[in-house]
């Protein structure tokens, strides 16, 4: 996805809905800038960002 189909697709995105779609928001934004998706949270909490 470009940064121009992404912006399309969330321009008309309103309030309340945030927890429901931050993730998806944040996955498509990284791959929008062609950045890697962060690495998901282990049991050892000192490795964590």
């Amino acid at each position: 996805m470009d940064i121009g189909a992404f912006i399309d697709r969330w321009k008309d995105a309103r309030g309340g809905v945030e927890r429901a779609n931050y993730q998806m928001f944040l996955s498509e934004f990284c791959e929008a800038l062609d950045l890697p998706r962060p690495d998901p949270a282990s049991a050892d909490t000192a490795s964590n960002d």
